[in-house]
C-alpha cells in the first residue's frame, strides 16, 4: 500500500493592502508615456521632411522603437518614460481617483436622463 502525503495548503497571493503597494496601475502613467510618444513621433515627422534633419529623424525613431521594445520585454514601468512619470510627473499630482467612484457617477447620470 502506498500512503500520499498530504499536500501543504497554498499561500495566499500577496494583496495590495499587505504589500503596501496600491491595487493596479496609475491610471494616468500611460497616459503620459502616450502622450510623450506622440510630441516625439509629431517630432520625427517634421525632421523628417528636410533632408540634412532625416538623420536625426532615423535617430529619434529608433530610440522611440527601443522603448516600445523594452516595454514590451520588461513593462511599461521600465521605460524611459515611465521613469519620467515617477520622478517628474506623479509626485506633482493627488492621488488618481477610484475608477469605482467614476463608473457611479458616470452610470447615475446616465439613469437620470432617461
Amino acid at each position: 500500500m502506498s500512503r500520499s502525503t498530504p499536500t501543504p495548503a497554498p499561500t495566499p497571493a500577496p494583496t495590495p493592502a499587505s504589500t503596501g503597494r496600491p491595487a493596479g496601475i496609475d491610471p494616468r502613467g500611460p497616459r503620459v508615456a502616450a502622450g510623450i510618444t506622440a510630441v516625439l513621433l509629431a517630432v520625427v515627422v517634421l525632421l523628417g521632411v528636410a533632408e540634412p534633419t532625416r538623420r536625426a529623424a532615423l535617430v529619434l525613431l529608433a530610440v522611440l522603437a527601443l522603448s516600445f521594445a523594452v516595454g514590451a520585454a520588461r513593462g511599461a514601468q521600465h521605460t524611459w518614460q515611465g521613469w519620467v512619470f515617477r520622478t517628474v510627473v506623479r509626485p506633482r499630482l493627488a492621488a488618481p481617483k477610484s475608477s469605482r467612484t467614476r463608473a457611479r457617477r458616470v452610470s447615475r447620470s446616465s439613469s437620470d436622463s432617461s
